[in-house]
């Protein structure tokens, strides 16, 4: 069974993407910005919203949704924490928020700007790193990464070797099995549709995203990065 999210609502598929049915019953918005399958709980989905109503579960692979009315407005990312599948991160426009009973319940761990790229650590659930945008609304004032080892209870500027800049610290992701080495790429910034500016390129860390230095790829904009 293959979901797919978009601006009207969920689709659902049962033979490999050939026909597709609106499975999209109890969604009270329409414009999913996130699905995303439980890693431990078979039918088990999230979907998010970019319209403040917050997230969606589901517990039979999307045939019926149920809301979560913990307020989340656009968001922009849900991240498991590989060390603890229990541990869900949501990133949105303006804040991150963390629930650590599997997307049960929900609390604010930091709420200052608009947000986009967000690693969890491969090997620690207490540790991550959490891009922020340089333009548009409740902007940073450059683009930065920040990071925490406490779970989230406290954040810290990890911008070493970054440019002042108005992109977004758009997508982060660990290598593998080398946590240490965290990839960085940047993407234009703007309002919450990324629509204004142009990106810094690729950025490199060989010390958890400690610092970062330039890699040489002449691609001034990176959306998204996928182990394969």
């Amino acid at each position: 069974r293959l979901l797919a999210a978009d601006h009207a609502g969920a689709w659902a598929s049962e033979d490999r993407g050939a026909t597709w049915i609106d499975v999209s019953a109890g969604l009270e918005d329409p414009g999913m910005s996130v699905v995303l399958a439980d890693p431990v709980c078979p039918g088990r989905v999230f979907a998010a919203s970019r319209c403040g109503s917050g997230l969606y579960q589901s517990d039979d692979y999307g045939a019926a949704w149920t809301a979560n009315h913990h307020y989340m407005h656009y968001v922009m990312g849900l991240h498991f924490s590989p060390a603890d599948p229990a541990r869900v991160w949501a990133v949105t426009d303006d804040k991150v928020l963390l629930s650590d009973d599997g997307g049960v319940t929900w609390a604010d761990s930091l709420r200052r700007y608009h947000f986009h790229g967000f690693a969890a650590h491969p090997d620690d659930a207490d540790r991550a790193l959490l891009g922020s945008v340089g333009s548009g609304g409740w902007s940073d004032d450059t683009m930065r990464v920040y990071r925490t080892e406490d779970g989230g209870a406290t954040w810290t500027d990890s911008s070493t070797g970054l440019p002042e800049s108005e992109a977004s610290a758009h997508v982060l992701q660990h290598w593998p099995g080398t946590p240490d080495v965290v990839l960085l790429g940047t993407y234009r910034g703007g309002d919450v549709y990324h629509l204004d500016g142009d990106g810094n390129g690729k950025y490199r860390s060989e010390d958890g995203g400690a610092s970062w230095a330039k890699v040489a790829l002449d691609v001034p904009e990176l959306a998204a990065y996928a182990v394969v």
